[in-house]
């Protein structure tokens, strides 16, 4: 009986400390949406870079990292009926879109930009940051890797563990690394 009742009032203090960084977060956040929900912990870098649509749901230990440019422009936009799943990392250094309806499952990585390197004394350097969009109605799964430059197809399905480094035509089933078309859907399907 006592550890019913201690489970409760933990399940009951993390519920409270989810609401608390829920307000929080839609108050640093520009997009001041009304119905964000976020669980305790995220990283946020620049939240005045970032705007986020209605009923969005951001799950524990998500980083959304954004560069703070000179124009003050929006660098990562997150449209209505969004869920980032735990431990995904979205890296906005110029232009990152996700529409509407859009499922990230877990441990997914999206960034604009990458990693050059030079021989000498190997010195990293970032690339030319190459936009992002991800349109309506996409799943992507656990594990999935977004390059710079790509563009998701509405109504798409990026398998888990995939590396998607080309475009992606609406309609489609993606896997593998490098993510190929493994499956059209029919429209039929899609009512």
């Amino acid at each position: 009986m006592i550890s019913f009742i201690i489970i409760n009032i933990g399940q009951m203090f993390r519920k409270i400390i989810n609401f608390l960084n829920s307000m929080y977060v839609r108050i640093i956040i520009s997009g001041k949406s009304h119905s964000l929900r976020c669980h305790f912990p995220i990283k946020i870098n620049n939240p005045q870079m970032i705007s986020i649509g209605k009923n969005v749901r951001i799950y524990e230990n998500v980083w959304l990292n954004c560069y703070k440019n000179k124009k003050n422009k929006i660098n990562l936009t997150i449209d209505d009926n969004v869920s980032i799943g735990r431990f995904s990392q979205i890296n906005a250094w110029e232009d990152v879109v996700i529409k509407k309806n859009v499922l990230i499952s877990e441990n997914v990585y999206i960034s604009d930009v990458s990693h050059n390197y030079f021989k000498k004394n190997i010195k990293t350097k970032f690339t030319k940051p190459k936009k992002i969009l991800i349109n309506d109605n996409v799943w992507l799964g656990r594990n999935v890797m977004i390059l710079p430059g790509v563009i998701i197809g509405s109504n798409s399905v990026v398998s888990a563990n995939s590396l998607v480094n080309k475009s992606i035509p609406s309609n489609c089933i993606v896997a593998g690394n490098p993510a190929k078309i493994v499956k059209k859907i029919s429209k039929k399907k899609l009512r």
